[in-house]
């Protein structure tokens, strides 16, 4: 096979991958309704926890009878050159939310990722303390997800590792000013502009696979993609959120012999 060929073939895979969850699976859940209050109180610890999200409610059966959760650890993939991913965000007032599982930002509508041809709307952003994904078993210190959807119900997640370090980033700095600090809590700042742009790593090599929410109700309905580049923001900013959400990371769920690609470039 060519080059040019394996490429063509690699972006047919992924574009399939895109497609299939609406094809597969019908209508799905918003990608915000893992965090609706459905009377069915779900936690990380205890008897509340992830082994038992899929007991405490029918809604939540996926949890714990899918074949493609998420997150997984990223050992063994495919490496091919992927679609590119460009990310056209505008700025937009700061709408944050406590939730009781972790720190949520609302976005306007108007910002887009495009993957190749395919284009996909910001809803909202969050944090997870420590990271969910795992990379050959070494799991960062936290991780933003951003959570994108299309006309067709398509969702893509894109997932940021973040490490601590000594390096300040600007934007982290502006949404630790505003950190909700009780559970139900909420705020919009019409003055306070936010752009996630800049907490995205300058290398954009991914990774990519066919998963799920992480949150109940686990609907199987997510392409993911993970960057390859880990993010450096400070020690005191993550240890922030840790003190604020607490640990918030489902484990590490079966691959079930899912490919992932990844495209190192």
């Amino acid at each position: 096979m060519t080059p040019k060929n394996r490429q063509l073939c690699v972006l047919m895979v992924l574009s399939a991958l895109l497609a299939h969850h609406t094809q597969a699976h019908g209508s799905h859940a918003s990608p915000d309704e893992g965090n609706k209050p459905l009377g069915f109180g779900w936690a990380y610890q205890g008897d509340k926890g992830p082994d038992h999200w899929g007991e405490m409610s029918p809604y939540y059966a996926t949890c714990g009878t899918g074949k493609n959760q998420s997150p997984i650890d990223i050992q063994r993939t495919l490496n091919h050159r992927l679609p590119n991913l460009s990310f056209s965000y505008r700025s937009s007032p700061l709408t944050i939310l406590n939730d009781g599982h972790t720190i949520r930002v609302h976005y306007e509508p108007g910002s887009y990722l495009s993957v190749g041809s395919r284009k996909y709307q910001l809803l909202q952003f969050h944090f997870h303390t420590p990271g969910e994904h795992t990379f050959g078993g070494q799991r960062p210190d936290m991780v933003m997800h951003l959570v994108h959807q299309n006309q067709q119900g398509e969702v893509v997640e894109v997932a940021v590792p973040m490490i601590a370090g000594v390096r300040r980033n600007a934007m982290m700095e502006r949404l630790l000013r505003y950190l909700p600090l009780s559970p139900g809590e909420n705020h919009y700042y019409r003055n306070v502009g936010i752009k996630p742009i800049f907490l995205l790593p300058s290398d954009r090599s991914y990774s990519t696979y066919r998963g799920s929410m992480t949150e109940p109700p686990c609907t199987e309905n997510v392409t993911w993609i993970l960057f390859n580049t880990a993010l450096e923001v400070s020690a005191p900013g993550i240890e922030r959120f840790r003190q604020i959400m607490g640990q918030s990371n489902r484990p590490i769920q079966a691959t079930n012999n899912r490919p992932v690609y990844s495209d190192y470039r």
